[in-house]
């Protein structure tokens, strides 16, 4: 089994074309929204973030912190992601001080005690990990008190409707029992890797874990399949009902992706 920056490094030429599609434009709207949405929650009034973009690749929500003028630490265990990261930052012109690069894992976070306020792992990092726990305390350890956790994982319960969808009913129970999956692309990379899967209920438990609390879960994305003339249609408007919905318990869990919100406990 491999590692999934050895996979990202095998197609990091093709990234951010892969994400061209209407349905990844309107699942990247979702997800700016539900962190503006928690910005505005936990931070009124605060015009300047130190943000830990963990698993930044290459660069997209790195891109998104800075143009909303926050200061932004991008780390990767990927170096040909980072160096479009890096390619990113570059045409934006933004100053010295503004967006800090690392070459490394999360496990590891080469970062001070108590210093971000945001942590933002999207992309499923936590998903793929190689050692989801240590990651979790990595970040509760970053975090200032009150400071949060903003993430997406993959959802169990999308996987498990996909093996049993097709009859594959030997994975559905392996998948079930384990919470794992084995995942990849093999026109483009040799290399496959484990992504720990989560639901509402694990996601919970994650929490209590690491004694952070739960603040936020919601599905992205919870309705659909969508037609492509749909999206580009009705983008702003589908993006309001996803928004409006995506925290409704009873539809999250149609959701492939899984975002999250963990707060540090301390805050004022």
């Amino acid at each position: 089994m491999g590692r999934s920056w050895d996979f990202y490094d095998d197609i990091a030429h093709l990234y951010d074309g892969q994400y061209e599609e209407p349905y990844w434009k309107l699942y990247h709207e979702i997800t700016a929204r539900l962190i503006e949405r928690a910005i505005q929650r936990f931070f009124p009034g605060k015009e300047t973030l130190l943000v830990a973009d963990i698993g930044t690749g290459t660069g997209t929500w790195m891109e998104f912190f800075l143009l909303e003028d926050h200061r932004v630490w991008a780390l990767d265990p990927s170096e040909k992601m980072l160096q479009r990261a890096r390619l990113k930052a570059e045409l934006l012109e933004v100053g010295p001080d503004k967006v800090f690069f690392h070459h490394g894992i999360a496990e590891a976070m080469p970062y001070p005690d108590n210093f971000f306020d945001v942590v933002n792992a999207q992309g499923d990092v936590l998903s793929y990990a190689v050692e989801p726990d240590t990651v979790f305390q990595q970040v509760k350890r970053v975090l200032k008190p009150g400071g949060l956790l903003i993430g997406s994982v993959d959802n169990l319960f999308a996987f498990l409707n996909d093996f049993a969808s097709t009859g594959n009913l030997r994975e559905f129970d392996r998948t079930l029992n384990s919470h794992h999956c084995t995942i990849g692309d093999h026109k483009h990379s040799s290399t496959r890797f484990t992504s720990h899967l989560y639901n509402p209920d694990t996601l919970k438990q994650v929490a209590q874990k690491h004694q952070m609390l739960l603040v936020e879960t919601a599905g992205k994305v919870v309705f659909g399949p969508y037609e492509e003339k749909a999206i580009s249609h009705h983008f702003d408007q589908l993006a309001t009902l996803e928004c409006t919905f995506a925290l409704h318990p009873s539809l999250m869990c149609r959701a492939e992706h899984l975002h999250f919100i963990m707060q540090k406990e301390g805050g004022k």
